[in-house]
């Protein structure tokens, strides 16, 4: 375990993974349905990591290269994918898709790191008060959008998750600079609490914007228990109990496992959910499927990988190919 790196980002990213797929279970769990949440989490969890790591890797390059790089960690994920859908499921992807990134948050997190290659040089206050102005913003934006029309509101709902990957941004420049900003010293109670609390009034927002126009104006605040939510998980995966986890072998294992082909999780599931619900084995049939979602992306990673290396003067390096984190 490298000595520098941070490990609760590590354990959300895993737990993100491991959240949005099971919000995603409806078809398997029958008449259990209700149960499969916790997909915003999930979302919001992803976000807030990248935000996070975006910050701590912010290195002394031109806004061109440093983008450069984000294609190059994403898009060879994404071209895989649409060539193995095509050849497997018979899905003709057109270019605009593939442009998109196959799956609208990869368009999201491609859109919100054009902005944070600036946002990442300013202060922390500098960065809450661009936070309140995102978020006052999208208020605003709210009420002059077309709310009858689902895309439009499906794609207002995710860029309201700009604003996790900018609180990550925040809760990176604290770590990296040792300081107690925001309730960084939090002890693992308190944020268990937070944590409840929060998912509690998260829930209780969406039963009652769910009940009609009455309420619909209450859509906005949800974001609010969400980053709640994120930041309770934050606080408990930086705990003691969490580092003694992540230093165990085989769970070490896991988290770096799962947490690293999260993005392939993304992409993979959603065809897997739909092609093997097996509610007849239910509730052998969640592991089965968190099983096959694993190894499919696992195989996802390895073939973005050799087309990563294909484009490049290098060898294959097939030891860097297959690894598992």
């Amino acid at each position: 375990m490298a000595k520098d790196r941070d490990f609760s980002i590590d354990v959300l990213k895993c737990l993100a993974a491991l959240l949005i797929t099971w919000s995603h279970l409806e078809n398997q769990m029958g008449h259990y349905s209700a149960l499969a949440s916790g997909g915003s989490f999930g979302d919001c969890l992803f976000f807030f990591c990248s935000g996070y790591t975006l910050f701590l890797s912010q290195k002394k390059v031109n806004f061109m290269n440093w983008y450069k790089n984000r294609i190059n960690r994403i898009y060879p994920t994404v071209f895989v994918w649409a060539g193995v859908t095509y050849m497997l499921l018979g899905v003709d992807w057109n270019l605009g898709q593939i442009l998109k990134g196959a799956a609208f948050f990869v368009t999201c997190i491609m859109l919100f790191y054009i902005p944070f290659y600036q946002l990442c040089k300013l202060k922390q206050s500098q960065l809450f008060a661009v936070g309140v102005a995102v978020y006052l913003a999208e208020w605003g934006g709210y009420f002059l959008i077309d709310r009858t029309d689902v895309g439009t509101m499906y794609n207002w709902t995710w860029s309201m998750y700009f604003l996790p990957m900018l609180m990550g941004a925040m809760m990176g420049k604290a770590k990296k600079e040792g300081s107690n900003y925001c309730m960084m010293n939090l002890s693992s109670l308190w944020s268990f609490v937070l944590l409840v609390v929060t998912a509690v009034a998260y829930y209780v927002l969406m039963y009652f914007t769910s009940l009609g126009s009455a309420f619909e104006d209450l859509r906005p605040l949800i974001i609010l228990p969400q980053l709640g939510v994120v930041f309770g998980f934050y606080r408990l995966c930086s705990s003691k109990i969490a580092e003694r986890m992540y230093g165990k072998r085989w769970s070490h294992a896991f988290i770096m496992f799962v947490g690293g082909i999260c993005l392939e999780i993304y992409l993979v599931q959603p065809k897997l959910l739909v092609t093997f619900p097996m509610t007849e084995i239910f509730p052998l049939n969640i592991l089965v499927i968190y099983v096959m979602i694993i190894a499919c992306a696992y195989v996802l990673k390895v073939l973005s990988r050799i087309w990563a290396q294909t484009f490049n003067d290098d060898n294959y390096n097939w030891k860097e190919i297959i690894k598992l984190y």
